[in-house]
């Protein structure tokens, strides 16, 4: 179990660090994408909401700090969704609405668990997440390399929404290991290429 949270606590602290640079990202274009200046720095504040529902959800809560929890990982990717629609990012493309579905109907194997709210709520980040690499993936400035590491992180993460109910989190060892590795490279992928998107952005605007 120990393992598991360190892991998963570490990949919360990269996701931090993705949601840090997209914002970087967006406000570098800013002046292209939209005259709203503040939408460009909402998705730091879901981010934020985010991670700090997703690092507090990994420890034993009373059932307020539940309902706390709960309203932030709600709230978050809302926020996420509503700042990229205003900046004209979030384009429903086959391949999203696929994804979409994909991670929402993982929800069918929820009933597996007693708690069905946080099973709920993960969804909830994963969506969010994907929502993140997706609006990176509508940048045309991306070199090949990029773009399919941005689309293979898109993948991971939906084939981890459907295999995650089967880690073992008293004992991280063999398959469980491996389904949670697939989460940590989908989101180093996607932070690597938020980073390198940023380093060309950087060095020409």
């Amino acid at each position: 179990m120990i393992e598991y949270h360190i892991i998963m606590a570490l990949n919360g602290a990269l996701t931090i660090l993705g949601i840090a640079y997209v914002t970087l990202i967006f406000n570098k274009l800013k002046g292209y994408v939209s005259e709203k200046k503040y939408v460009v720095f909402a998705p730091l504040l879901a981010g934020i909401l985010i991670s700090i529902g997703f690092l507090c959800i990994m420890r034993p809560t009373s059932a307020v700090e539940r309902n706390i929890i709960t309203i932030l990982l709600l709230a978050g990717p809302g926020i996420m969704i509503y700042s990229f629609s205003t900046l004209g990012v979030l384009v429903p493309t086959k391949r999203f609405v696929v994804q979409f579905l994909l991670i929402l109907s993982s929800l069918s194997l929820a009933s597996r668990f007693s708690d069905t709210t946080a099973q709920i709520i993960y969804i909830g980040v994963l969506l969010a997440l994907l929502v993140l690499v997706h609006s990176l993936l509508m940048l045309r400035i991306l070199s090949p390399f990029l773009r399919y590491s941005l689309l293979l992180s898109s993948w991971l993460f939906v084939a981890y929404s459907w295999l995650r109910y089967f880690i073992n989190k008293g004992s991280l060892g063999g398959t469980s290991f491996l389904i949670v590795l697939l989460y940590s490279s989908a989101v180093i992928l996607w932070v690597y290429s938020a980073m390198g998107i940023y380093d060309y952005l950087r060095r020409w605007l």
